[in-house]
């Protein structure tokens, strides 16, 4: 069983997001829901899951705040950034402070999705 932690202030974003992945037929995958920056590196600890899906712009602790102390851990978890925002400040800064990569939303979702669907699958294939 994979594991894939969303980051997202917005209860809406979670909800839609989750509700993607499950009428996508993603399986077994364990979907772990955080609130807030905090909450968010405080999972990445507790969990260590396959993947990350995590907004910037949030209460507590900046996207950029978590990327950085989620790669001061050492744990390689892979993290992709999930905002509204499109400005290069945003998406290079993503990158550059170890994002895999930087996607859009709302009108990214069924992008997300398929990147998942992608990811889940090579786990699939490398058990």
């Amino acid at each position: 069983m994979r594991t894939l932690l969303i980051v997202d202030d917005s209860q809406s974003d979670l909800e839609v997001l989750r509700e993607s992945l499950e009428d996508a037929g993603v399986g077994n995958l364990t979907v772990i829901l955080a609130t807030d920056g905090d909450e968010g590196l405080t999972a990445i600890q507790a969990h260590n899951p396959d993947l990350v899906l995590l907004d910037l712009n949030m209460p507590r602790m900046h996207g950029f705040k978590v990327l950085e102390e989620a790669k001061d851990l050492g744990l390689g978890v892979p993290i992709v950034v999930c905002s509204t925002s499109t400005s290069e400040e945003d998406i290079q800064g993503s990158i550059a402070r170890g994002a895999r990569a930087y996607l859009t939303k709302p009108a990214n979702y069924l992008a997300i999705v398929e990147m998942i669907r992608r990811t889940h699958a090579f786990w699939e294939v490398a058990r």
